[in-house]
């Protein structure tokens, strides 16, 4: 989001990790609502793509970060809108990969957490059937969405 990359805190935290790297944020505002409705190979969507990609493209980057939930749902299109070189990380997968990480040294919650069966329950404010379309391509089967109102 504009806040995220206003605040800097991916920068930060990347440059203690690699000093002396260079480091591009962008905000892509308009890709959220494409994803949720489900518009995840339309042409407009691929128009809007190549304008967000073209100026990392400009700077040659490496590496991008998708660093929204909803990017990853359109890394077939990214991928060669960047460009063949650059390596794409899923921040989700990373996320999941430090939990795996911190849960392996923490055993006494990872038991407590095994030993919670509970079936998962998913809350959505908004459950149309775009919301609904995408969440069965992400889960790879169709789900109970549970509609909630936010005040």
């Amino acid at each position: 989001t504009r806040a995220t990359v206003k605040s800097g805190i991916y920068e930060q935290r990347l440059q203690a990790l690699l000093p002396g790297a260079r480091i591009f944020s962008r905000p892509c505002p308009l890709l959220v609502p494409l994803v949720e409705e489900g518009w995840l190979s339309r042409r407009e969507t691929k128009m809007i793509l190549r304008r967000y990609l073209h100026p990392l493209r400009r700077e040659q980057i490496d590496t991008l970060v998708l660093g929204c939930t909803h990017y990853p749902l359109l890394k077939q299109l990214i991928g060669p809108r960047i460009g063949r070189r650059v390596n794409l990380i899923d921040s989700s997968v990373e996320v999941a990969l430090h939990v795996r990480e911190f849960l392996h040294h923490n055993p006494e919650l990872r038991a407590r957490l095994q030993g919670n069966r509970a079936a998962s329950r998913f809350f959505v404010s908004d459950c149309t059937a775009p919301v609904r379309q995408l969440a069965a391509k992400i889960f790879g089967r169709e789900i109970l969405l549970e509609k909630v109102k936010i005040p």
